[in-house]
């Protein structure tokens, strides 16, 4: 049928065809061009144009005298294109093929036009099918193909058939999504028409995949507001062989860029948006710039003061936020000159270190956690940002959330502990009391995650250092709490001074892009911690401060703290092409917004309410919770002999060189806090009531033991002693890593010198990390582990002693026996050699036992409670269904009391090596004496799920223990058995 004439066969020519040459320019358009930069419906449809003309163009080209035949294929060729039998084929491919088949499928154009020639040629006999391979086209074709089956698709696609409703006008749905940060739409058709199809552009999937684009289809409820029917995603910019299929990725990038920002919108987000464009339109290069600095101010024993020339950059709209700025005098005179005396009158926003409390000073977070209770968690965060708030702050830097693993790590002491599981419910609790449900309030503050990410794993237990740790380890141990407190809404973030896989988390796009923006959706803005972008010139990875800044902006940072790189590099940078225009606008979007959220704009001086101040800031209110917290803080690790409670008639010798107190009691980054306003364990005992006398016995370090003789007389005429020993507050939190985390000093020497009297000696420990005791274990009586418990130490702490209230709080971190056996945790993994005693040949240390002197989840009671074996509702399940399981617990003893059931899970064989235990669910429970109550816990698929071999996130079917106990260690299990579900 078809006859290649001897003309267009040899003649060389051919190549200068007009219509192979147009044919030729199509083909390299569509596929090399267009479908790489397919960014909106104009190009296309230009795509799909040139795609219609491309065959017939080519091979008319080829074979003139057959041109009549070769259009009449092509419209048949358009019909089955645009017929829904097509369209089905294709999304089929699209959906569910291998990558292999998927790139054959794309590049149909390509395989047509290397297959159709040898095909013509092999029907014309071997001469012929000879000279063919001589003609021009033919190797330049086999090239073609050869590129396109070796290179990376430029953009693949799914059909999703999803539908959503929002809580948004269906008429304003373009607009609306249109002002969330790195989303936007595109209408098909004409805006005011419903029901309406539209483009969404989102955040890809990684640095291969930098966007996708669904296609949505617009429609109203009967309220009015938008439902969308997601029709099909393209995920464009590289191939997707990595990652699987794309359907199920799709439909997370849409739910976590598009859906639940829209579920979620703060109150008047689209009237804020207008406002910020019609701002940003007056503001210049410098002034946007401007908002990207964080400056520090002090305060020193003349008070609150600024340093030279920042006052001059707030003037000057160089400056966007300022720290250590507090109480309302200071902070309205800075917001005076930045809203009066600059130019656009931007108002700042101020941060502070509110950790643990802002006046009146809570337990150290560790602390806390010890406490298991999560609304008392959350109500010491609101209580603190209520404060915070009344003294004119704005921003808190906290909830840390690093997971602490390494008790040598004095950040420890800011942290929830060493396990994942109970550390994200508890950065949830955090994130909700300091920021509430919607930022704004005149009691909240908005609250700012660290440190991002994994910092609590530095190398050595030092601070600063390096972390190395994988992929897997990283994102099933570290990676989670960080997410759950962006899930529960914090509007921002800190990098962390460590470096991860190499790269410093200030310039760490990974970390920043791919993980925290397009897998996290989060849409607040993230800061650095102080002077981090310059330190990573030592870290080795920029060769100065301007490429360290270009690297920290690129990567995704949105607020430089202190290192003043932005203001100085970055319209440079700029200039020169190394930091784009769009990315400068989208941060300063983003730290307006917050601004605007909290309300600054219509009242730059809504926080600075003096009267305010005067009345919540260290109220009786504030100061009687604090107690109750502490009290619920405070961990009994040993009550021999019922040493405690004790009887308020009973003669103490209260001893130590916490015993009189106030400054070490409130613990490291304390706020605002006064040591004055402090209750010393002295104060408080006599607060009680107590019959107590007291003797310093030692320093906290030193050799010096002067002072034994005294505090062993004062013993010998007493009844019981209550020896207070420790750490100072300095010990423990940032720059304070130790390498001997035993009691410091000669304060164990005293203790077992006071045991030696045989008076029953009660050790109330006060530290801010897990330490090494053996030697205070053996000679206490009883021991008390009360952390830095803040204002009301004293008061709670007697509390305690004398049976007012039951001690119910459980350790979140072990305590080892020795530091050589840290870093220590309970979720420790199995070896091919488990500990076994009696054999050498096993995991062990042969001069102390692996487990720890205290375990993770630990505590005692002043009564006695029984937990009964779990039990299941049936012995098998199906992959998907819920387990439910139920313990009865009892109280034994002869006191009230609160117990923490815990439960944990074990997978017992997996595609990669699991823990010998996880913690997943517990419950806190006050029963009186003798009374029972039956516990339900119910654990779903994501309980049981993990990253398996090939890093896909979910749960294998086979046998699971369930533990359930009042610790880690001491537990009761029940087996169970998941089958894959019947078809």
């Amino acid at each position: 049928m078809f006859t290649l004439s001897e003309r267009n066969r040899w003649r060389p020519d051919l190549l200068l065809q007009p219509a192979f040459l147009l044919g030729l320019a199509l083909l390299l358009l569509n596929d090399f061009v267009l479908k790489t930069a397919w960014s909106n419906a104009f190009t296309g449809k230009l795509s799909d144009f040139a795609g219609l003309f491309i065959f017939p163009l080519f091979w008319v080209a080829i074979f003139p005298k057959n041109k009549n035949f070769i259009f009449a294929l092509t419209a048949l060729g358009f019909i089955w294109w645009k017929s829904p039998l097509s369209q089905g084929f294709i999304d089929f491919w699209n959906s569910n093929a291998p990558y292999a088949i998927g790139r054959v499928v794309d590049y149909l154009d390509l395989l047509a036009l290397t297959a159709l020639l040898p095909a013509y040629a092999l029907t014309q006999g071997r001469q012929t099918s000879a000279r063919l391979r001589l003609h021009p086209v033919f190797p330049l074709a086999l090239a073609f193909f050869a590129f396109a089956a070796t290179s990376k698709s430029p953009y693949y696609s799914v059909k999703m058939n999803k539908q959503y409703e929002v809580p948004v006008a269906a008429s304003q749905l373009l607009e609306t999504v249109d002002a969330l940060d790195e989303v936007s739409a595109s209408g098909k058709n004409e805006k005011s028409k419903l029901p309406r199809t539209i483009y969404i552009n989102t955040p890809g999937l990684n640095d291969e995949v930098k966007y996708l684009i669904f296609t949505v289809k617009v429609s109203a409820t009967a309220t009015g507001t938008a439902k969308l029917e997601v029709e099909n995603c393209n995920a464009y910019r590289g191939g997707i062989y990595g990652y699987g299929f794309l359907t199920e990725k799709a439909e997370t990038a849409f739910e976590t860029h598009v859906l639940n920002p829209l579920r979620n919108l703060p109150p008047n987000f689209l009237e804020t948006s207008k406002k910020i464009d019609a701002l940003m339109a007056q503001m210049t290069l410098q002034e946007k710039i401007g908002q990207l600095n964080l400056y520090t101010t002090d305060w020193g024993a003349t008070g609150p003061t600024i340093r030279e020339g920042y006052a001059n950059d707030v003037r000057a709209g160089n400056c966007g936020a300022l720290f250590n700025s507090h109480t309302t005098t200071f902070t309205r005179e800075l917001q005076r000159i930045a809203v009066e005396e600059s130019r656009l009158k931007i108002p700042l926003i101020f941060g502070y270190d509110v950790i643990h409390g802002y006046k009146t000073i809570f337990p150290i977070p560790l602390g806390e956690a010890a406490s298991w209770d999560l609304n008392a968690i959350e109500t010491s965060a609101h209580i603190a940002a209520k404060e915070a708030a009344a003294s004119g702050l704005h921003w808190t830097f906290a909830p840390m959330v690093d997971l602490g693993r390494d008790a040598r790590w004095g950040r420890v002491m800011e942290g929830a502990g060493e396990d994942t599981w109970l550390g994200c419910r508890i950065a949830e609790a955090r994130v909700r009391g300091f920021q509430g449900k919607q930022i704004g309030a005149t009691d909240r503050v908005v609250a700012c995650v660290k440190h991002y990410a994994g910092y609590g794993a530095s190398q050595a237990g030092r601070d600063y250092n390096t972390v190395d740790m994988s992929e897997r380890f990283f994102r099933e141990y570290y990676l989670p709490p960080y997410r759950a407190a962006v899930k529960a809404g914090a509007r921002t973030v800190m990098t962390s001074f460590n470096d991860y896989d190499g790269v410093p988390a200030s310039g760490n796009s990974y970390l920043l892009r791919n993980i925290l923006r397009q897998e996290m959706g989060f849409n607040g803005f993230v800061v650095t911690d102080y002077t981090s972008i310059n330190e990573m010139v030592m870290h080795g990875v920029v060769a100065d401060e301007k490429e360290a800044a270009e690297l920290a902006f690129n990567a995704g940072v949105d607020m430089d703290m202190q290192s003043s790189g932005f203001a100085r590099f970055l319209a440079e940078s700029l200039k020169a092409g190394n930091v784009k225009q769009a990315d400068i606008d989208v941060a300063v979007r983003r730290i307006l917004r917050i601004k605007y959220e909290l309300g600054l704009f219509d009242d730059p001086y809504r926080f600075c309410n003096a009267e305010r101040e005067r009345t919540v800031v260290f109220s009786a209110e504030h100061r009687q919770a604090a107690r109750e917290i502490s009290r619920k803080s405070v961990v009994l690790l040993k009550n021999d002999k019922n040493a405690l409670p004790l009887n308020k008639s009973t003669k103490i010798a209260l001893i130590g060189p916490l015993a009189d107190n106030q400054s070490e009691l409130i613990g490291n980054w304390s706020g605002a806090g006064d040591a004055k306003d402090c209750v010393s364990l002295l104060q408080g005992l006599r607060n009680a009531g107590a019959n107590v006398e007291h003797a310093k016995g030692c320093e906290f370090e030193g050799n010096d033991k002067s002072g034994f003789s005294a505090a062993l007389a004062l013993a010998q005429r007493s009844d019981v002693v209550v020896l207070a020993i420790g750490e100072r507050a300095m010990m423990s939190g940032e720059a304070a890593s130790r390498v001997d985390i035993s009691i410091p000093g000669v304060q164990e020497d005293l203790l077992e010198a006071l045991a030696a009297t045989g008076k029953p000696v009660v050790v109330v420990l006060m530290n801010g990390r897990p330490l090494a005791i053996p030697r205070t274990a053996k000679a206490a009586s009883a021991i008390l582990e009360a952390w830095w418990l803040g204002t009301e130490s004293g008061n709670a702490l007697a509390d305690i002693i004398f049976g007012a209230y039951n001690p119910s709080g459980k350790l979140p971190m072990s305590f080892p026996h020795h530091v050589g056996q840290v870093p220590l945790f309970y979720n420790e993994k199995s070896t091919g050699r488990p500990f076994d005693p009696n054999s050498k040949w096993t995991s062990k240390y042969i001069d102390f036992p692996n487990e720890p002197l205290y375990p993770f989840g630990y505590g005692l009671s002043y009564t006695t409670f029984n937990i009964g074996a779990p039990k299941t509702d049936k012995a098998g399940y199906m992959v998907g269904e819920k387990l439910s399981i139920s313990v009865q617990v009892q109280n034994s003893g002869t006191r009230a009391g609160e117990e923490v059931v815990q439960l944990y899970i074990r997978d017992l064989v997996g595609s990669v090596t699991r823990p010998v235990r996880e913690l997943r669910n517990y419950q806190k429970v006050m029963l009186l004496p003798g009374e029972s109550k039956t516990l339900t816990f119910t654990l779903s698929e994501e309980d049981l799920s993990f990253f398996r071999r090939d890093m896909s996130f979910g749960m294998e079917p086979g046998e699971f223990d369930i533990m359930v106990g009042p610790d880690s260690r001491n537990v009761q299990k029940v087996r169970v058995k998941f089958e894959e579900k019947r078809p």
